[in-house]
């Protein structure tokens, strides 16, 4: 089976327990944590019942070129909204959130083949799902159970038991929880401010089909760009991390017969910004408005071609060169209050961003 590598570039991204109705507790108390042993507060101060919706988008422009043919470039927008609801708040103070994903869609321009398009109608396979992160309060993210993943795996792998186990080497339950936990980076009011201390965030990001780049971020303070307050900025130089472990390697590509191989990275950097929420005001929830980071690098990769023998050595091999950019955008786009779920929750709509 030829794995499509629009659909590697698509990932990146069970029965509903009710909600439960918080306790009648003290003012200024949160529920389902006790207050003798001096509460701890969950991610941002939520309540159950409160909600967030998010936009995504990962727009990357990719030239590859082979040496003796002419460059080609092609262009992807991958978006979605991806929904929070708090359902369950654990005595620890940590936060299990309901997470769906709905209008996920695709869009692309250049030289887009057959695979790539394909890939569009793989991300649509992501609509209406949902399952559950659990955040704890330094917005710590993990998968509620952590193999809360299979469902859609399996629905992804369209029944064929080869491939399902390909994708679970290649989507392990980290990836998905941190895609899915992005917008915990600042797990508290407030963060955003001149003196507040630098931050460094671990993540990965994913880079189509070439594999992913783990990171060290740290999050700086510095003045906005319009001289509207304060906003944090972002830089790494991250590590690549091939999609598959190395010990599952032949295993999985005996599976699958995957597009590229033997990936090499090259001048990989990341650079970001997170700006202010636009409530100004340091109880906002969410503490911020807009995560964008940009990232550039260069490679070559082995692509599987019918005119290159199966049995050639890795070494002989021809390389193709590739140069990307990538944007990655998280906008808050509305929050729901429900601090009594019994009546409906105020939601706040929140302006978009200017045009970049």
């Amino acid at each position: 089976m030829l794995l499509s590598c629009g659909f590697l570039l698509a990932v990146l991204c069970g029965p509903v327990y009710g909600l439960q109705l918080p306790a009648q507790v003290p003012k200024g108390a949160v529920p389902g944590i006790p207050n003798a042993a001096g509460p701890v507060q969950p991610v941002w101060q939520l309540r159950v019942g409160d909600s967030f919706d998010v936009r995504t988008v990962v727009a990357r422009r990719t030239t590859m070129n082979a040496g003796t043919e002419a460059a080609t470039t092609v262009e992807t927008a991958d978006q979605q909204i991806v929904s929070y609801k708090m359902e369950t708040l654990l005595p620890g103070g940590d936060a299990v959130f309901v997470v769906s994903i709905r209008r996920a869609q695709r869009t692309a321009e250049g030289a887009v083949t057959r695979n790539w398009r394909a890939g569009a109608a793989e991300l649509n396979r992501l609509n209406g799902f949902s399952l559950r992160l659990k955040v704890d309060p330094e917005g710590i993210a993990e998968l509620y159970p952590a193999d809360g993943h299979e469902l859609l795996l399996r629905k992804l792998s369209g029944g064929d038991e080869q491939y399902a186990r390909f994708l679970r080497d290649a989507c392990p339950s980290e990836m998905w929880a941190n895609w899915l936990g992005r917008p915990f980076w600042l797990p508290q009011r407030d963060m955003i401010r001149a003196d507040a201390a630098e931050r460094t965030i671990r993540h990965q990001e994913a880079i189509g089909p070439f594999g992913l780049l783990v990171c060290e971020s740290v999050l700086k303070p510095q003045p906005a760009p319009d001289g509207a307050g304060t906003m944090l900025s972002i830089a790494c130089t991250p590590r690549f991390l091939p999609l598959l472990p190395p010990d599952s390697i032949a295993e999985s590509t005996d599976l699958i017969k995957l597009p590229l191989s033997a990936v090499r990275i090259e001048e990989p950097a990341l650079t970001g910004t997170v700006l202010n929420d636009s409530l100004n005001s340091v109880n906002a929830r969410p503490p911020f408005r807009i995560i964008e980071t940009r990232l550039t690098l260069k490679g070559s990769v082995q692509v599987s071609s019918p005119d290159v023998p199966a049995k050639t050595p890795a070494s002989q091999a021809p390389r193709t060169a590739f140069e990307m950019e990538q944007r990655n955008i998280l906008e808050i786009v509305s929050f729901a209050f429900a601090e009594n779920i019994r009546d409906r929750p105020l939601r706040i709509p929140l302006p978009a961003a200017e045009p970049q």
